[in-house]
C-alpha cells in the first residue's frame, strides 16, 4: 500500500481506536487495530453454541482494471469466486454480466 496512514477497519475497531488512541508512531502496538487470529462467531441467531476459525482462507484476487494488482481478505468462509465489490458486496459470477 502506498499510503502507510490509511487503514481500513470495523466501525468496532474505529471506536475502540477512539477510546484508547495511539500516535501513528506506535500503532502496531493498538490492541484495536490487531487483526485476530481466532475468529468466534455465533451458530444461529441466540444460540449458545459457537465456532473457532483457527485457519481462515486467504482469498487473493486479480484485478486488472483497478490500480493494484490484486486484492485480498481473510474470512472463516469460503472464499467467493469474485472479489466482493460495491455492486456485487457477495462475490457472485451472476451480478459480473
Amino acid at each position: 500500500m502506498q499510503n502507510k496512514d490509511v487503514f481500513v477497519v470495523t466501525i468496532k475497531q474505529l471506536i475502540d481506536w477512539m477510546k484508547h488512541p495511539l500516535p501513528m508512531t506506535q500503532i502496531h502496538k493498538s490492541e484495536a487495530l490487531r487483526c485476530p487470529t481466532s475468529v468466534q462467531f455465533s451458530q444461529s441467531p441466540g444460540g449458545s453454541r459457537s465456532s473457532s476459525c483457527t485457519r481462515p482462507n486467504k482469498c487473493m484476487y486479480r484485478t486488472p482494471t483497478l490500480n493494484s494488482q490484486e486484492h485480498q481478505f481473510l474470512t472463516c468462509s469460503p472464499c467467493p469466486e469474485y472479489y466482493p465489490w460495491l455492486e456485487n458486496p457477495i462475490g457472485t459470477p451472476s451480478l459480473m454480466d
